[in-house]
């Protein structure tokens, strides 16, 4: 009878000891209870009910998300490639884990796609003249959508633009005919 009290005891302290959960400085514990949300707790130790309770953990450190390399077409129909990158941070754990499934492939997503949007509403000359306000643009896009999910933009920057060899001797052409202009002008 007194292996059994001590068997009982022993899986009563082992079912306790398997609802601590020790929270990183960086991370969020999202708790649901059947199901339910019931908490988002910070930095520590905390007690959950085990069989009752899930809980989720979110990193709440900056991820960078890099879209790769891509053939878009300007508002003056010129191909260029391009790659960008963005820098968010997960500011609502609770949005975060409850509005979209993946977080990570919904932010490559949505920065591909703002990307492949906003350069096809500029022409070529504005995308290389005003890099920044564009970025500033996008960032604002982008922040726009992903503020629903929990998430914060912390930067965009569109950090490759290549030029098709054709196109660049066009332009270089073009940018010597106005020099010869501004030459005879003077």
């Amino acid at each position: 009878m007194l292996e059994i009290l001590g068997g009982i005891i022993v899986s009563a302290i082992m079912i306790l000891l398997s609802g601590i959960k020790t929270v990183k400085e960086y991370d969020q514990l999202v708790v649901f209870r059947f199901g339910k949300l019931v908490d988002c707790k910070g930095p520590g130790v905390h007690l959950v009910i085990p069989f009752m309770d899930q809980v989720e953990t979110i990193d709440t450190r900056i991820v960078t998300v890099a879209t790769p390399e891509s053939e878009e077409l300007t508002y003056d129909n010129i191909v260029l490639k391009i790659s960008a990158v963005c820098l968010f941070q997960i500011v609502d754990a609770r949005r975060a884990v409850t509005r979209v499934e993946d977080v990570h492939q919904a932010m490559a997503e949505l920065t591909q796609t703002t990307l492949r949007s906003s350069v096809g509403e500029q022409s070529l000359r504005k995308l290389v003249a005003d890099r920044a306000k564009i970025n500033s643009s996008m960032k604002e896009k982008i922040e726009k959508q992903a503020k629903d999910w929990g998430i914060k933009i912390v930067s965009f920057e569109i950090k490759g633009l290549k030029l098709p060899a054709d196109v660049k001797k066009a332009l270089l052409r073009e940018n010597f005919q106005e020099a010869e202009l501004l030459q005879a002008e003077i």
